[in-house]
């Protein structure tokens, strides 16, 4: 359904699944598909009301504990429901080290995680930094670690800096993209052009990805 582009009939079928679900992990697997469909149709309060029930119960199976937070760190980030969502990154972060084998990407989507939780705190010094560090460290693919750079330099006054690295970020993603981030690396590369004043080149990048 969410390759099909049908969201909101992914989100009924997963509202229906939980009525009859009753294994907490099961229901921890479902509630973290449900809130992040929920998010993407734009109703991130649904995801509020249901990640509570799961997203802090250390009882869950390990990967069930590592889904349901990822879920849950991105829609507090959306909503600005900032409320221990730091401790939930720390231990989101170990579980996805601890369970790569299994989730190959989940250290790089638990970082960008962080990254949108410390630009939504104001930290946007400390996120530009971590980004970096986890770069240096090779810490996951560069490509996301890249991308979220460039979302907090233009913030920090850094244009060209950020349009270098943005250019990195787009051709590393076309290379590999588990996340999906390629079209919004696309946006952000051509208004970054833009406000360097190199104009024509961004209008041609966004009739590409448009």
């Amino acid at each position: 359904m969410f390759n099909m582009g049908e969201t909101a009939n992914a989100v009924s079928a997963l509202e229906q699944a939980l009525d009859t679900t009753l294994e907490p992990g099961s229901r921890a697997e479902l509630i973290s598909h449900l809130m992040l469909a929920a998010g993407i149709i734009g109703d991130f309060e649904l995801g509020l009301s249901v990640g509570p029930e799961v997203v802090d119960r250390m009882d869950l199976p390990e990967p069930a504990q590592l889904r349901s937070i990822m879920a849950m760190t991105v829609i507090q980030t959306m909503t600005g429901k900032l409320d221990r969502i730091i401790e939930r990154l720390d231990r989101g972060e170990a579980l996805a080290v601890r369970h790569s084998e299994l989730q190959p990407f989940a250290p790089d989507q638990m970082g960008l995680n962080r990254i949108l939780a410390l630009h939504a705190l104001g930290s946007l010094t400390e996120a530009d930094q971590f980004a970096g560090d986890s770069i240096r460290r090779g810490v996951g693919l560069p490509g996301p670690w890249l991308f979220v750079r460039t979302m907090v330099r233009p913030l920090t006054g850094e244009i060209l800096d950020a349009g270098r690295q943005s250019r990195q970020a787009l051709d590393q993603l076309e290379q590999i993209d588990p996340l999906g981030l390629r079209p919004l690396s696309a946006a952000i590369h051509a208004l970054l052009l833009a406000m360097a004043g190199d104009v024509p080149p961004s209008q041609l990048l966004l009739e590409q990805v448009m």
